[in-house]
């Protein structure tokens, strides 16, 4: 009896060959593993005879399969797509030394697969600002240099005096200020003169505002009392919206019913509040978490390393950019007072802003940033104790800094209404960041 038998050679459909050599498989996905189509792979090896160099397009799984590649070492792979980020691998040289992906290498009857991850680019938006603070006008009258528009009135040897004609003083005098125009006006604070008044004599201030090209009283709706004027030396502007009232004019008139005598304006202030205002031209480091390779020391090269400076303004858009967390470092003049927000993460096809408060750089300084149930927490307290004792609340954006202290180790505890307080050991040396999680 005679005994039949019939071999079959099974084999991936697409890698299906009677050649030596081995297969490359190469698949291509997007941030979140998905397989991207119609993505150009270029492969090169020029280290072998006939030279390789092929330009393929993967397929509906996001994959090409070549049976029968030469074995060989330094296939070199590059992934794009219009619209998205690159990948690759990479090439040893001095700057990298030990590159990750490094060149891919194919053995005879072995297969291969490498991997590589694109998607569409996303876009960062930064603002760089100045600290939020406090000013002030004021004018102690030495000379007239503070005022915009007078009336028989004379500023001189610290004081605003009626003026004399044919030797007596005019009934009826105004004088008001140059223009107060804040950049970055937050709030109005108080408006406060000083004053001396003899009998039969008066100093009434007003407020004004610019209305088109002309100036005009704040109406009382606004400002009780402004419409006839104050005398007490002493008025609250805090009400006034900043949007409606972003400058503002002193008026004062000055009377007398006594030819002979004459009041005096001696000073008149106002305080305000400002900011965070635009910083313009600030240099900085754009630094992503992807690396390519590491140096002979083993730093971690990083795949984007970008210089930029935002304008005049304060801005600057960076487009064509990759998925990725992102570390923003300013130049060595400032400290950052707050970034917001921090993590820094660009998604792909997305617009992303980041805002950063910076101050003129100090020797050491922290910043801590508050998260709980997954969020930063505003108003948390944070309190360090150590070379220095010093304490704060988080900002809006959940952080809380402290410029110009000594480095050296700290213990810092940080409460919050609904958490549990969170106390650790610090060290605090140059421009040092701690990220503190409470729990509920």
């Amino acid at each position: 009896m005679r005994t039949s038998y019939a071999l079959t050679r099974v084999s991936p459909h697409g890698i299906e060959s009677l050649t030596s050599g081995g297969t490359l498989r190469i698949n291509v996905f997007d941030a979140l593993a998905a397989p991207i189509q119609n993505a150009t792979i270029r492969i090169e090896n020029s280290s072998i005879n006939p030279a390789v160099d092929l330009t393929l397009f993967t397929d509906q799984s996001g994959s090409i399969a070549l049976p029968g590649t030469p074995p060989a070492s330094n296939y070199e792979i590059t992934v794009t797509k219009d619209g998205y980020s690159s990948a690759g691998t990479y090439t040893v040289t001095q700057e990298n030394p030990n590159p990750s992906p490094g060149h891919v290498s194919v053995a005879n009857q072995q297969s291969t697969t490498a991997s590589f991850a694109i998607d569409q680019f996303g876009s960062l938006a930064v603002s760089t600002f100045s600290p939020a603070g406090t000013g002030t006008f004021s004018d102690t009258f030495a000379d007239e240099s503070k005022l915009m528009a007078t009336s028989s009135v004379e500023a001189a040897g610290g004081a605003l005096s009626l003026i004399t004609d044919a030797g007596e003083y005019v009934a009826l005098v105004t004088a008001s200020s140059i223009l107060i125009q804040p950049q970055a006006l937050q709030q109005w604070g108080t408006l406060e003169w000083a004053f001396d008044t003899p009998a039969n004599t008066a100093v009434v201030v007003q407020v004004q505002h610019l209305s088109g090209s002309d100036y005009t009283l704040i109406p009382d709706t606004d400002l009780a009392g402004n419409e006839s004027g104050f005398q007490s030396g002493s008025v609250s502007l805090a009400a006034l919206s900043p949007t409606t009232y972003p400058e503002l004019r002193l008026l004062a008139r000055l009377t007398t019913s006594d030819p002979l005598v004459t009041p005096l304006l001696n000073s008149w202030s106002v305080g305000y509040a400002t900011g965070p205002a635009p910083l313009g031209n600030v240099g900085f480091t754009l630094e992503g978490t992807k690396t390519i390779g590491t140096t002979n020391a083993g730093v971690p090269i990083p795949k984007i390393l970008i210089d930029e400076s935002t304008n005049v303004l304060g801005q600057v858009l960076i487009d064509s950019l990759e998925w990725d967390s992102y570390t923003i470092v300013p130049d060595t003049a400032y400290d950052v007072v707050e970034q917001c927000p921090d993590p820094l993460t660009v998604d792909p096809a997305q617009s992303q802003g980041v805002s950063l408060i910076l101050d003129d750089a100090t020797a050491h300084a922290l910043r801590v940033v508050v998260f709980g149930s997954g969020a930063t927490l505003t108003g948390a307290t944070v309190t360090i104790d150590g070379p220095d004792n010093l304490s704060g609340q988080t900002s809006t954006c959940g952080q809380t800094y402290f410029g110009d202290v000594t480095s050296g180790t700290y213990t810092l505890t940080v409460t919050a209404t609904g958490f549990q307080p969170s106390t650790e050991s610090i060290s605090v040396a140059g421009q040092t960041v701690v990220s503190v999680f409470l729990t509920p």
